[in-house]
Formats: structure tokens, sequence, C-alpha cells
């Protein structure tokens, strides 16, 4: 299938800003092929092996992909959920590949990059916005070493090298278009424009740059996390002691509240120290993460503008 392209993610690198306001602007020649993220998610990554229906889903993507080509636009699929879950370890990731290259070989393939200290910040106050109510350091810290029983976050997922060697080995490396998260925060009509342009498409003179469902300030997140203990069941928080949409309503607006209105002192002090846990983590997996960061602009040759890449 030609002219479609699947947007991976990574999380916490603006795919909600590409979904709700970029696809949706009628200035950009992409079009979401696939806009209700719940059915693409429970059609394409949910199900095992032996019930993924690829014939049955293929005809269904072509025709939807059609109807926006009708239209004059170039079809897109946007999930972050492709890239796999940081809070499982992106265990996943590599069967969705496989998946959504028997739908569709022909596709380009547009993932998003940030660097691993102010993405890893990002994805645990996330997190605890969506019901985990575990510190930072619990939320890092490994499981027991004979523990396999569910899948956890894991320092691989922040080897950014392996998800776009794994789609250019899949795609082809010229069909696989790897962006600095940066570029969106600086400048999102030349973040559109590359897109663009890797897609053979006219170039945007207007969009919004507005981002949205920015993650919680760490004194928010410090918060929220007590009342997901006691209010909110999810996937990441199974068995709350007492489950209540009004009371976590209720809890919510109160940490959006003391958040907002403390005193700058604390809320530099919960900042800063959100980011030692994360640094002291990154700090341990140094090594590893400058390999593949130096394979990324070496090799995989991406450009990394960030300042806060570690090379």
């Amino acid at each position: 299938m030609s002219e479609l392209l699947i947007h991976i993610g990574l999380h916490r690198t603006g795919s909600t800003w590409f979904q709700q306001t970029a696809l949706p602007d009628e200035g950009t020649p992409i079009v979401d092929a696939w806009p209700d993220r719940s059915d693409l998610a429970r059609k394409i990554i949910k199900p095992c092996n032996a019930d993924f229906p690829a014939d049955v889903l293929r005809m269904e993507l072509d025709s939807r992909c059609e109807a926006v080509r009708s239209r004059g636009g170039i079809p897109v699929l946007s999930h972050e959920r492709f890239s796999g879950n940081p809070s499982s370890g992106a265990f996943d990731m590599n069967r969705t590949a496989e998946r959504l290259q028997r739908l569709c070989p022909d596709a380009k393939i547009l993932v998003i990059l940030r660097d691993q200290q102010s993405q890893l910040e990002s994805i645990w106050c996330q997190a605890v916005r969506i019901g985990l109510y575990c510190s930072a350091n619990d939320y890092l810290r490994p499981h027991h070493p004979g523990d396999f029983r569910i899948p956890h976050f894991e320092p691989s997922y922040l080897l950014h090298d392996e998800i776009v060697t794994e789609y250019a080995r899949r795609f082809g490396r010229e069909r696989v278009l790897a962006l600095d998260f940066e570029l969106l925060q600086k400048d999102s009509i030349a973040y559109m424009n590359t897109i663009c342009d890797f897609i053979g498409a006219e170039p945007v003179t207007e969009i919004s740059q507005e981002v949205k469902y920015a993650r919680p300030h760490p004194l928010e997140a410090a918060i929220l996390r007590r009342g997901n203990l006691l209010h909110r069941r999810t996937s990441m928080n199974p068995g709350p002691p007492l489950e209540s949409e009004g009371l976590y309503a209720l809890w919510k607006k109160m940490a959006l509240f003391l958040s907002t209105h403390a005193p700058l002192r604390m809320r530099r002090h919960f900042q800063e120290r959100h980011e030692k846990v994360i640094r002291e983590f990154i700090d341990a997996n140094d090594t590893r993460i400058r390999r593949s960061n130096r394979r990324l602009r070496d090799e995989l040759k991406v450009n990394l503008t960030s300042d806060e890449w570690r090379f």
C-alpha cells in the first residue's frame, strides 16, 4: 500500500499534538485515516498472534486510505503505542512492527525521538496521571531477578537506535524519518514541513503551536499518585482499595490547585528532586545510552539537535 504514513511515537514526543492539532488541521496535506485510537490499538496491537486478522484488517485499512485519497489527502496511521509502552518495557514493539509490515509494507514511517533525561522525566509524571501510584524510584527499580510475571520498565526502552533499526530493517532506511522532538518544540512549521518533504507533499504555511496534555509538574504528580492508590483503577493500578471516579476527580482538582499555588521554592524542590532521580538512573546506564545515541547520529544519520543528548 503506497502513500501511507505511519506515525509510531515515541511516548512523550508530542504525539497528542500531532493527532489532535496537526492531523485535523485543514492546512496540512495529511489526514488521520483511523482517528479512533482505541479501536486501532484493539485491532492491531492487542490480539495475540493466533487471533490477528491480517487479511481483514488490510481490507479495512485500504478502504480507509482510499477514502482519504479521494479527498486529496495523504492518509496517516498514528499511535504512540506502535512503539511499545515504556511501563511494560516496550516488550511488544517488534511484534507490532511486524504486523504493520504485513498490513502495509510500502508505508513510510515517522518516529519522533527525545533525549532520554527529559523523556523519562515526562514518562513518570504522565504515568502518574493515568493511574501509577509508585514513586519514580520504584518505577525505575528492577523487579526481583526471578519475577518475570508481567513486563515492566526496562532501561533498554531508552536505546532509541533499536526502534529506528527495527523499522528500517522492515521498511527500508530511506522510508523511515526520525526527528528530534526539539524541532517541534522550537518550530512547528519547520517540523511539519520536514514531514511533508519526506512524503512528497506540499509545504504548510500555518499551524497551531499549542501542545496539549503537557505532563503534570512533579509536585502535582507527587500529590496525584497518593490519590491513585485510593481512588482510581487503571491497567497500572488494578486494585485500589476504594474505587471512585468522583473522589478521584476531586483529588485531581486539589492536586492541580495545590501544585499551582504552592510556593515557588517548594515547586523547585520537587522539580530538582525529580530531575536528580532520573539523572541518577540515566547515569547508571550512561555507557549504553551514549553508544545508542552515537549510533543514531553517526550510523543512522539522525539529526539530534538538542543539547541534552549524551554522546
